[in-house]
């Protein structure tokens, strides 16, 4: 958590340093529509399969004690703790 503000400060100014100096150079258009299409195949199903092995996934945040709620720790859950987000990120 301490990591999220510098890593995303790091990536605006990386990003300006490429736009100013052009590092990565011109990426053709079928390149970008490609990577595009390549993350959504990923990540669709990865928030897909992070709902089905969730039984209390909701879309709103919130902890259901009342109902037993318990951490979930298969699935796409043993190898990050929100894959759904990820997903969403990415989407």
């Amino acid at each position: 958590m301490r990591l999220t503000l510098p890593l995303m400060l790091a990536i605006f100014i990386l990003a300006g340093l490429d736009h100013r100096w052009g590092w990565s150079g011109c990426v053709p258009l079928a390149w970008r529509i490609m990577g595009i299409l390549g993350l959504l195949c990923i990540t669709r199903p990865l928030a897909t399969w992070a709902m089905s092995v969730n039984r209390y996934w909701s879309g709103a945040v919130y902890v259901q004690k009342f109902m037993g709620h318990q951490v979930c720790y298969v699935g796409p859950y043993q190898f990050i703790r929100h894959p759904a987000y990820l997903a969403a990120v990415f989407q």
